[in-house]
């Protein structure tokens, strides 16, 4: 440090203000808790972008599900898209990490031959 900024004295630097120069707004309260009653609609726009998505995988995997089932071939869904596949085939619809890895292998030949890369 040079000789000059250890003799600065606190008071000669500039000083900032410790209350604002703008008018505070307070902020207004209201509910603390979201109920359906201050959120309309909420449970038909909920019902109608699941129905949205309600249409099964198997619609789209079913015409090549041979060919999935055998070849070497990784098939053109997401992750997302296949994990929410095996979910919803299964019973209870719930099933754990290793029962969706189980999935992967028994559905596609591509997730059984390379799964080392992918899990």
């Amino acid at each position: 440090m040079s000789k000059n900024m250890l003799e600065t004295s606190p008071q000669s630097l500039p000083q900032t203000p410790t209350t604002p120069t703008a008018p505070v707004t307070p902020i207004t309260q209201g509910p603390s808790v979201i109920t359906p009653a201050s959120v309309p609609n909420v449970g038909a726009i909920r019902r109608r972008h699941s129905d949205k998505y309600n249409i099964p995988m198997s619609s789209e995997i079913a015409p090549n599900y041979e060919f999935y089932k055998n070849a070497d071939v990784r098939p053109p869904f997401t992750y997302a898209t296949l994990i929410r596949q095996a979910i919803m085939e299964s019973s209870d619809r719930q099933l754990t990490l290793n029962e969706i890895y189980s999935w992967f292998t028994r559905t596609f030949a591509y997730f059984r031959r390379n799964a080392a890369t992918w899990k």
